[in-house]
């Protein structure tokens, strides 16, 4: 099964064509897997569906966060178990004006592949988090009104980039999760043992996440997206 790592910052060497713009990304082996990197240029919808196309079942969206827990330092690791979407405006989903993609978000990740990051984020030079809320936010400074007001709603971090793509990987039923480094970009090292981790097989519900895209649009997943006349 292939890998796809969204926010990997690498030269591209492949573009895919899809309904919403080109997708530009490199495939990579790393700890003996397939794994395509995509950076977070362009429409959202554009790398879940060229991660999609190109066989992958599982994402992980790697994200420099900042820290709103004061617990958290600079070059700490943590896996969140749960997201708030703050941001405004942008494509939301893959289903505009049609009654599909509501999915489930209880838990709002792929447990089996947090899991898997959870056992595999460095613990050596950093403090590791397993549980945390991510606060996605918009692609600006944040300020610090922002800040003070997640943290008291309960934020541990904060990235941008994390909201639209995971709910629309989930609409594609896409095992998605994310690993954050506090002040930072992750790097190949740090991926690496990621990457081992990961089952090869799915064994979690993220395969059957959107039955009513099955049931009303049938099974193959490229009948869900839109042409152009309907996207308007």
């Amino acid at each position: 099964m292939e890998i796809a790592v969204f926010g990997l910052s690498l030269p591209a060497s492949a573009a895919s064509e899809t309904p919403f713009g080109v997708a530009q990304a490199k495939t990579i082996s790393l700890a003996g897997k397939e794994v395509t990197c995509f950076g977070r240029d362009g429409d959202p919808r554009a790398r879940v569906y060229a991660a999609k196309e190109s066989g992958a079942g599982r994402v992980i969206g790697l994200f420099n966060g900042l820290a709103l827990n004061r617990l958290l330092k600079p070059g700490d690791c943590l896996v969140p178990d749960d997201v708030m979407d703050q941001t405004r405006g942008g494509p939301t989903t893959f289903f505009v004006n049609r009654g599909l993609g509501y999915v489930q978000m209880t838990p709002p990740f792929c447990t089996e592949t947090h899991t898997a990051l959870t056992a595999a984020i460095p613990n050596s030079n950093s403090n590791s988090f397993s549980l945390g809320t991510a606060i996605a936010c918009p692609p600006r400074p944040v300020t610090p009104a922002e800040a003070k007001a997640w943290r008291a709603l309960g934020g541990d971090v904060a990235v941008w980039g994390l909201a639209p793509e995971w709910s629309l990987a989930r609409e594609l039923e896409l095992c998605y999760a994310a690993l954050v480094v506090v002040g930072q970009a992750p790097t190949l090292e740090q991926l690496e043992p990621v990457i081992a981790a990961l089952p090869a097989e799915r064994k979690c519900n993220c395969p059957n996440l959107n039955p009513g895209a099955h049931r009303e649009l049938g099974d193959d997943w490229h009948e869900w997206i839109p042409n152009a006349d309907e996207r308007g």
